[in-house]
C-alpha cells in the first residue's frame, strides 16, 4: 500500500514538472512572436519615415 503512495506522489510532480516546461516554452514562443511583431512595426515604421523624405539628391 506505501508503495502505491510513492508512485503517486512521483506521478504528480513529473506532471508539474512537465506543466511547468510547456508553459515556459509557451512563453518563449508568446515573447518570440512579440518581438517578431515589434520588429515588423519597427521595419513598417522605418519604411514609411523613408518614404517622407525625397533622397533623390540628382
Amino acid at each position: 500500500m506505501s508503495s502505491e503512495v510513492l508512485s503517486t506522489s512521483k506521478s504528480s510532480k513529473s506532471t508539474a514538472k512537465s506543466r511547468r516546461k510547456a508553459s515556459s516554452q509557451s512563453q518563449a514562443e508568446t515573447l518570440d512572436a512579440r518581438r517578431k511583431l515589434e520588429e515588423r512595426l519597427e521595419d513598417m515604421r522605418l519604411k514609411k519615415e523613408t518614404i517622407e523624405f525625397d533622397f533623390d539628391f540628382a
